[in-house]
């Protein structure tokens, strides 16, 4: 009795179909604000934040919401925290700017540039892998 030998298109389909079955490893989102910062806010506020739906912290004080470039961060953010996907985010944004004439947050490169500006801002708000938060910045969130 002989066996077959998989053929190499057999193979590379096999190790792609378990490649897509596999569950996606997702990075832990921290949003974080200036050490400075006293507001307490909860994940409703966040995403109103975040969607230009408000533009100040519990309390009255002035917010600068900060999004990253980094597209599966932002995601994770836009879908654990505010309970949106991508696109729907991205059309809020563009209908906020066509008829509100509002500005959209500010997108930085990475963790480390928004770890930078939330601690040099004290107005500030972003998020990053909780992985990466430092001491120079205090966490108000972690998801999921």
């Amino acid at each position: 009795m002989s066996i077959a030998m998989p053929s190499l298109p057999h193979l590379a389909a096999l190790a792609l179909a378990l490649t897509l079955a596999a569950p996606a490893v997702q990075a832990q989102v921290a949003v974080i604000v200036h050490p400075s910062n006293k507001a307490v806010i909860d994940d409703e506020s966040i995403a109103k934040l975040f969607l230009g739906q408000i533009k100040t912290f519990p309390g009255g004080a002035p917010a600068t919401p900060i999004e990253q470039k980094n597209g599966s961060l932002a995601e994770e953010f836009h879908v654990q925290v505010l309970n949106k996907p991508e696109k729907e985010v991205r059309k809020i944004w563009a209908r906020n700017v066509f008829t509100g004439g509002l500005k959209p947050p500010t997108h930085l490169d990475d963790d480390e540039a928004v770890l930078q500006f939330v601690a040099n801002t004290p107005d500030a708000i972003g998020y990053v892998q909780a992985s990466k938060v430092n001491n120079k910045v205090k966490v108000l969130r972690k998801a999921p």
